[in-house]
């Protein structure tokens, strides 16, 4: 059985059927996901059709016998509205049609769960993103009565409640949503299955990039612990994990650690080859790579590029090799390769087997001020580029140009381990990040003072 890594790693998409498509939002326009739910086609939507719609509400408004008519009408006038962008106006028609459905509705009926996901879209559109997450949770409940809690349908609105509660600024409410989600895609599917490997990568990936670093670890930990046997061997799903939470060590101060979890992501892939594919192996093992050198383990990382190599070849992979032939600059917070015609340095450097910049030199500078210039050169040659490997072997060139463009600090702490500027640093652990100081102790008490005004420990 094949786990595709890269597909788990976009994050799959649920197959199921459902009586009302439930539109990827990740793919479709805001447009097409109306009209899905309409079962319209968008080239017949315009001015004139809206017209003949607003007729047909307007005729069966003061008929009490064909209340229901009256509510179907309003449903398609105000998605028409939303399609021809008219948000407000589509807006006051889908609330109109939400009292009445209160009326006569029942809380599981399928008009109730279109309307609802109609609303949810419109409250969007109007930029009232905390009523549009408050109709996804009505959506949600119609679902859960239907199809009962965790099905495919219900983990689509969680998700895209959670994603509307973030652009809302709720962050805490949407880790509910996402921890919610995996509950019960654990209960649902249990822990070794995709379903319950996408919805561990959402949260953590939800964590990490909110800045909550810790909490991003413990949430890949305990996903990678689940897929572990008693005889401590590792499920094939493992290393989608594994691969997550060394992105996130790469992130915070424990720069280090995301070596072991790609290494144990490689070991699991290197003994059971058949459950992935060569693309996969061979993305593992270049990522290896890259993170190798960007800890100056320089020997291990040509070892790595040197394996992506061999299985590129084995599988005929065409554009693997092509890329793995040119040298290409390691991922760095600092600064990137801007493109020509961009401010920044020209720089000319001549380039080792193992990937070190020498002989550095500016052509070419948007600040020509020496000690700018020099900086520009020293963060080159604390860099590390990957050199052409060619036949399994990495080649030194020569004459090799590059630009390069600062980048400000995003907030990720990556002063260390990229640029071994301070060679005897003191070791970094979780106990110092976390434990010692007195802004992460909820009990921390300052001392108080004594009856001679001296302060004492309490």
């Amino acid at each position: 059985m094949r786990h595709p890594l890269a597909t788990l790693l976009l994050f799959l998409v649920f197959a199921a059927q459902t009586p009302f498509a439930l539109a990827d939002e990740a793919e479709d326009s805001d447009k097409v996901y109306i009209a899905r739910q309409l079962d319209w086609v968008l080239g017949d939507i315009d001015e004139q059709r809206l017209e003949m719609l607003r007729a047909r509400s307007e005729s069966l408004r003061s008929d009490e016998a064909k209340r229901l008519a009256y509510l179907d009408a309003l449903v398609e006038e105000g998605g028409a509205a939303l399609l021809l962008d008219q948000p407000r106006y589509g807006l006051d028609r889908l609330e109109t049609a939400e009292r009445i459905a209160n009326r006569f509705l029942e809380r599981d009926d399928l008009k109730r769960l279109r309307l609802q996901l109609l609303l949810s879209m419109a409250y969007e559109r109007n930029r009232e993103l905390k009523l549009a997450a408050e109709s996804l949770s009505r959506a949600q409940q119609v679902v859960a009565l239907r199809e009962g809690a965790g099905s495919p349908s219900q983990l689509k609105l969680i998700y895209r409640r959670a994603r509307l509660l973030t652009a809302n600024g709720s962050l805490w409410l949407a880790g509910k949503q996402y921890r919610s989600a995996l509950r019960l895609t654990r209960k649902t599917y249990g822990d070794a299955s995709p379903e319950t490997v996408e919805a561990t990568m959402r949260l953590g990936t939800f964590l990490r990039v909110n800045g909550e670093y810790k909490k991003s670890l413990t949430v890949f930990r305990k996903g990678i612990k689940r897929l572990r046997d008693d005889d401590k061997q590792y499920h094939p799903l493992a290393v989608t994990l594994l691969m997550a939470r060394a992105e996130t060590a790469l992130t915070g101060p424990l720069a280090e650690h995301a070596l072991d979890q790609m290494a144990l992501a490689n070991q699991i892939m290197d003994q059971d080859p058949a459950s992935f594919s060569a693309e996969e192996r061979i993305e593992a093992a270049y990522r290896y790579g890259e993170v190798l050198m960007l800890q100056h383990l320089e020997g291990r990382a040509m070892e790595q590029f040197r394996t992506a190599w061999t299985l590129a070849e084995a599988d005929g992979n065409s554009q693997w090799l092509e890329r793995l032939a040119k040298p290409e600059l390691v991922s760095n917070p600092l600064f990137r390769a801007g493109s020509p015609g961009e401010a920044g340095f020209a720089l000319s450097y001549n380039l080792t087997a193992d990937g070190r910049p020498k002989q550095v030199e500016v052509t070419a500078a948007s600040d020509d001020r020496i000690a700018v210039t020099e900086f520009a050169k020293d963060m080159l040659r604390s860099a590390r580029v990957r050199p052409p490997v060619i036949a399994g072997e990495g080649r030194a060139v020569e004459d090799q140009q590059l630009i390069m463009v600062f980048q400000p600090y995003d907030g990720r702490n990556h002063h260390q381990p990229l640029f071994r500027l301070q060679r005897n640093r003191p070791r970094v652990t979780l106990r110092d990040n976390f434990r010692n100081r007195p802004a992460y102790r909820p009990d921390y008490r300052p001392p108080a003072p004594g009856p001679d005004g001296r302060k004492v420990s309490v």
